[in-house]
């Protein structure tokens, strides 16, 4: 279940967590933000600037398989070659201001990886 009008609990103004996820289209390297809050609720900003929130942290991650996005925290070595790149060099994009729309621009990176497939999905 997803929705863009959950609005924030009390005291839910900073993100208790937050996990980055990214996908393969070719050979950009495209990354969404989760953000998990202390009500258990989620909320995912993806490339296209929507930032849609969830009731909870599964929703938003089904939501992100779904997309063909996987979790960064669980790519290995080999993952992130077929990704062209080094598992060390797949560093989440951070805006100097903190702001989404900073951000946003940041989520689509070219790769040297020209890939077979279109998405990337583990």
């Amino acid at each position: 279940m997803r929705s863009k009008n959950l609005t924030p609990e009390h005291g839910d103004t900073e993100p208790a967590q937050t996990h980055w996820w990214l996908a393969s289209l070719g050979n950009l390297l495209v990354w969404a933000r989760l953000r998990v809050y202390p009500s258990g609720r989620a909320d995912v900003l993806s490339s296209d600037g929507e930032l849609v929130r969830y009731p909870d942290e599964l929703d938003a991650r089904a939501a992100l398989m779904d997309a063909r996005y996987a979790a960064l925290d669980g790519l290995d070595e080999d993952d992130a070659v077929a990704l062209g790149r080094e598992l060390d060099d797949l560093q989440p994009p951070e805006a100097e201001s903190g702001e989404d729309a900073e951000l946003v621009p940041l989520l689509i990176e070219r790769t040297d990886a020209a890939r077979k497939s279109d998405t990337y999905g583990i």
